[in-house]
């Protein structure tokens, strides 16, 4: 759940970093290609397509028609969130930061892994993700300052949500899924003879979403429910690189491959009831777009905007 909001504000964050970086581009990268316009008004062609030309105001135009106002609130409100830590010496500590970004990235392999995920698939550095982990904690110290969350709270919210805290194994997948089980164990023999499982799931696999990415499946949780559990079951006594099959599921017979085994270890002790603690007083508190828009209201952010869509 924790991951969801904070890809939800990733998102909203590639949003700003879009015009920061073609603002960026049209003012330092563009002059190679400006010229001006055929009437001698002066505009920057950014552009060219075919016989049309994309002037520099044209492009601002439609970055701030798409995205300005999104950018300008969230500039807004990191400002007003800095005065506001400042009016009641809230602080966020390189650790608390540090703590955060590890809890993010724990669903990856590691942490090179995570940054080039956010740069390939919003486009975002390892410093804007930074800085909007720091601003999401610093909004949260803001929500929750006046909360008291006491211990049997804590040991209350444990001992109804203690699944959640327990550790978890991710399964990383590969599959080859045929029609006959005759034909699974044809390919399961060429597998056998040293033949390239990638290469036989684009040939062979009747899975259209991954025959063309050497039947990769992702990281799957080992008791994912949307998973058949015929295929999970298979695939949790494999060691990594090895396959098993033929194995009938719904939609044929598959062979199965498992690339990789990550194993999370659960929160224990003081961890446990520190992130407890936090997600009580989340509970509690006032919705965090409701907390930013009385930010703005008490720093007279103008234009007044006040939230989103």
């Amino acid at each position: 759940m924790k991951k969801d909001r904070m890809l939800r504000a990733l998102v909203a964050l590639q949003a700003v970093c879009m015009i920061v970086l073609s603002v960026v581009v049209t003012n330092h990268f563009a002059p190679f290609l400006r010229t001006k316009g055929p009437n001698g008004g002066g505009q920057a062609v950014v552009g060219i397509i075919g016989e049309h030309s994309i002037t520099e105001r044209e492009l601002l135009a439609e970055l701030r028609s798409r995205y300005g106002e999104a950018m300008l609130r969230t500039m807004m409100l990191h400002e007003a969130a800095k005065l506001e830590a400042e009016k009641y010496g809230i602080k966020v500590t390189p650790e608390e930061l540090a703590a955060e970004l590890n809890r993010i990235i724990e669903g990856y392999s590691s942490e090179d892994e995570y940054y080039e995920q956010m740069k390939e698939q919003l486009g975002l550095s390892r410093e804007d993700v930074q800085e909007d982990a720091h601003y999401r904690l610093l909004l949260e110290r803001i929500a929750t300052r006046e909360i008291q969350v006491s211990e049997s709270q804590i040991d209350d919210y444990i001992e109804e949500h203690a699944s959640e805290f327990e550790g978890e194994t991710e399964l990383r997948l590969r599959w080859i899924l045929t029609s006959s089980y005759a034909q699974a164990e044809e390919i399961r023999r060429k597998l056998e003879d040293g033949e390239d499982f990638g290469d036989l799931a684009a040939i062979y696999s009747i899975d259209a979403f991954t025959s063309s990415n050497g039947g990769d499946l992702g990281i799957i949780e080992e008791d994912d429910p949307f998973v058949e559990a015929a295929l999970l079951d298979a695939a949790r006594g494999l060691a990594v690189g090895e396959t098993t099959g033929p194995v009938e599921t719904e939609g044929g017979y598959a062979l199965i491959r498992l690339d990789e085994r990550r194993v999370h270890d659960g929160l224990i002790g003081d961890a446990l009831r520190q992130e407890v603690r936090r997600m009580v007083a989340l509970e509690m508190a006032r919705p965090l777009q409701e907390v930013e828009d009385q930010l703005l209201k008490e720093y007279h952010a103008w234009p007044e905007i006040l939230s989103t869509p």
